[in-house]
């Protein structure tokens, strides 16, 4: 008898506990529902009821210091700006305005999107009557793993209520079924997400181009990729700083959210540009750095030059530019005032460096530098043996013409003459 008063007893008690446990999970699971779901949340048709709006969706973080004894809040707000890829895990934080007297119980569900892609689905059940003005719910039971930088929103955002003591929205069938006990953000079907409140980051891309008559490059600047705070941001958000990396002097300053710089006036280099985000709601600044090389925009034809050494006669040589010419070229020697003539006149042994100029964009080529030839030796004039009387009836007298100094050339007279190959 003992051992089998001991064997129900513990069956009884195994049954209790059992059943127990049971209770528990549905109490837990009719107060406080949060899913998970693979499959995207599909929109629900007659959704336009106004009891409930809601105010703003923001991200915050569980409080390390909270217990449920110690007074303090279960949830704190994120630090408002955030830097680099770090990673946050933050929880939904949706504040409502009741239009409506007291409603019973609230039931939202969503599909979340991480930079406009599809990352999760949910649904969140919370049995709580609520009243008129304002209220807050936390989707506690949703970590999210954000990663600074990204934008955090919902799509096809559900938010449903019971109409009477007797149809409490965390005992609907399904979620369509509280309709038109309910609302749909976007109001509007295929309108924009509702934008997450999360961590302020700035950050912006940029590209060069070469607009004509330019000598460097014009730059665009572009804040497309600065997420978090509220959007949309206010009109004096963006501000710019622009400053040459080798001489750290800064060259402009920037507004707006898609600015444009002409780096012509400054020329080619590295360059720091600095974007200050200011965020009035709330109060945040966040500041990004990048550096960007600016290149020319000059694109002159090849350079030609025909050079002429100095020769016995003259002492000058001459540099001649054979391309490219025309009106809208000038042309300059050693650093020399530019002029409109292609032909420089070079001494002897004088060093040369040419560059031209396109007037219409200020271009200037790079130089073409060169040495002229050193004038050459003027001979010695030939030493001849005087005059030779030769007699007709002699046999044939052979005349020898000797001359030093160079390179020798002969002609049968002094100005003008014949050639002669070989003086004998």
């Amino acid at each position: 008898m003992r051992s089998s008063f001991t064997l129900n007893y513990k069956k009884s008690q195994f049954k209790f506990r059992s059943a127990f446990a049971m209770v528990v999970c549905l109490l837990l699971s009719f107060f406080f529902q949060v899913n998970n779901v693979n499959a995207q949340f599909v929109p629900c048709s007659g959704c336009v009821a106004n009891d409930d709006a809601v105010d703003s969706i923001v991200l915050v973080q569980l409080n390390p210091n909270y217990t449920p004894t110690n007074g303090q809040p279960q949830y704190i707000d994120l630090s408002p700006t955030c830097s680099g890829q770090s990673t946050i895990t933050g929880y939904l934080k949706i504040t409502f305005t009741q239009q409506a007297t007291t409603r019973y119980g609230t039931k939202i569900a969503g599909n979340i999107l991480v930079n406009g892609v599809y990352s999760n689905t949910f649904t969140y059940c919370d049995p709580a009557n609520t009243s008129s003005g304002t209220f807050v719910k936390y989707i506690g039971n949703l970590p999210i793993t954000y990663t600074c930088g990204t934008q955090l929103s919902l799509q096809d955002l559900f938010v449903g209520w019971g109409n009477s003591s007797g149809s409490n929205a965390c005992s609907a069938n399904t979620t369509c079924s509280l309709s038109p006990h309910c609302v749909q953000y976007p109001i509007t079907p295929g309108g924009p997400p509702i934008v997450v409140v999360t961590p302020l980051s700035a950050n912006f891309s940029y590209a060069g181009s070469c607009p004509s008559s330019q000598t460097a490059q014009t730059y665009s600047f572009d804040t497309t990729g600065t997420n978090g705070g509220t959007v949309p941001y206010p009109s004096n958000a963006f501000s710019w700083t622009i400053v040459n990396k080798t001489t750290s002097v800064q060259v402009g300053t920037l507004t707006g959210a898609k600015p444009t710089f002409n780096f012509s006036p400054y020329g080619t280099g590295v360059y720091t540009v600095t974007l200050t985000v200011t965020d009035d709601n709330p109060t945040a600044v966040s500041t990004i750095s990048k550096d960007i090389t600016v290149t020319s925009c000059c694109n002159l034809p090849t350079k030609v030059l025909s050079v002429t050494q100095p020769t016995c006669a003259n002492a000058n040589g001459t540099v001649t530019i054979t391309t490219p010419t025309g009106a809208d070229y000038m042309y300059s020697n050693n650093g020399g005032t530019y002029q409109s003539s292609t032909t420089f006149t070079v001494a002897a042994g004088a060093a040369y460096s040419i560059t031209v100029k396109q007037v219409s964009s200020g271009c200037i080529s790079t130089a073409t530098a060169g040495t002229m030839a050193a004038q050459p030796v003027t001979p010695a004039a030939p030493v001849s043996g005087g005059d030779q009387t030769q007699c007709q009836q002699s046999p044939i007298q052979t005349l020898t013409a000797t001359a030093t100094g160079g390179t020798i050339t002969w002609y049968t007279a002094a100005s003008g003459g014949t050639l002669v190959a070989n003086p004998t």
